[in-house]
């Protein structure tokens, strides 16, 4: 038991380091989405068979109604 806590502050970086990473790449791949999804929409008229894939990214970014500020 007293060899775990030995390496207790490295396991918490390195969990802290993960979590890091996961934040960062999830930004990563909402931006990029986000930019796809704008392409799409601009494509749609001229690339045929874009219609089927912005329905389904639209669902995915489809806003909640706004919220006031307080």
């Amino acid at each position: 038991r007293e060899s775990f806590k030995e390496f207790a502050p490295q396991l918490q970086q390195l969990a802290e380091s993960v979590e890091d990473t996961q934040m960062v790449a999830g930004g990563e791949a909402m931006a990029t989405a986000l930019l796809l999804y704008g392409s799409f929409k601009n494509g749609r008229k001229v690339v045929p068979g874009l219609d089927g894939a912005l329905a389904e990214m639209g669902a995915r970014f489809k806003r909640g109604p706004k919220r006031k500020k307080v």
